[in-house]
């Protein structure tokens, strides 16, 4: 369960900086720009640092 709330927590620093680097200024970034790039950080991490599951598993189990 830590490990699930560090990958969240980290997706959320990543997605800040990306969305910085790439220009997105606070004025002119809309909710949707910074959840679309927070969740394909949260893919990429998940991909890398989460072992794979079975997503029916997943569902089954819900979020712990």
């Amino acid at each position: 369960m830590k490990k699930r709330y560090l990958v969240f927590i980290l997706a959320i620093l990543l997605s800040s900086f990306v969305g910085y680097r790439v220009g997105v200024s606070k004025e002119r970034a809309s909710l949707r720009t910074m959840f679309s790039i927070f969740a394909r950080v949260l893919n990429e991490i998940q991909r890398y640092y989460v072992e794979e599951k079975d997503p029916v598993e997943l569902v089954e189990k819900g979020i712990e």
